[in-house]
């Protein structure tokens, strides 16, 4: 049974086969062309990838502040159901009094 589903066991060994020496030549080529191209100049290959696994924690972070936010509004939302409450039972008795 393969790890990824839908894909066979056997493809996935290819895929991980070490490169040949000319894909690795080609592969060494063009990221030496990339990184003398001036349109590339602002960020490396390394910083690119990197990217990414640094936004890990920021979403984290949204996350749990994002979560409370969500809390802090539930028990406004919650207090003002409370508030409307006591003020309906309090209007229902005033009128059975009358």
């Amino acid at each position: 049974m393969s790890a990824v589903a839908g894909v066979a066991p056997e493809t996935l060994a290819a895929n991980n086969a070490p490169l040949a020496a000319n894909q690795r030549k080609r592969i060494k080529a063009f990221l030496k062309r990339c990184r003398i191209n001036p349109r590339h100049s602002q960020i490396d290959l390394q910083a690119y990838l990197l990217l990414p696994v640094q936004r890990i924690p920021r979403y984290k972070l949204f996350v749990s502040i994002f979560s409370l936010s969500c809390l802090l509004l539930i028990k406004k939302a919650l207090f003002s159901l409370k508030i409307c409450r006591n003020a309906l039972l309090l209007r229902t008795q005033r009128s059975r009094i009358l």
